[in-house]
């Protein structure tokens, strides 16, 4: 089993995976149209880092964070790192 997903919820890991294989792409136009708060967050070394920085840009209430030196796997992973990210965003959201 690889390094990070040791001690992990491996089916709650396998359900984020899995539900992503039938997502329906949407338009610039489509996330524009978006109007509640949304957390995007991508590693530098992610494949999907440009796509999700861009569609981030094109959601009204969005908030990007970038994670260096990281790629998919480890920037889901690390629930340490993304927590205060997390607990930030939702203060913010919460006062609106």
């Amino acid at each position: 089993m690889a390094d990070w997903i040791q001690g992990k919820d491996v089916q709650a890991t396998a359900a984020i995976l899995a539900s992503m294989i039938d997502v329906i792409p949407l338009s610039d136009l489509d996330l524009s149209t978006i109007n509640v708060p949304f957390l995007v967050f991508a590693g530098e070394l992610d494949v999907f880092y440009e796509g999700a920085k861009r569609s981030a840009s094109h959601l009204p209430q969005s908030k990007f964070v970038s994670l260096p030196d990281l790629d998919q796997t480890p920037a889901f992973a690390c629930s340490d790192l993304m927590l205060p990210y997390i607990k930030d965003f939702l203060a913010q959201t919460s006062k609106a």
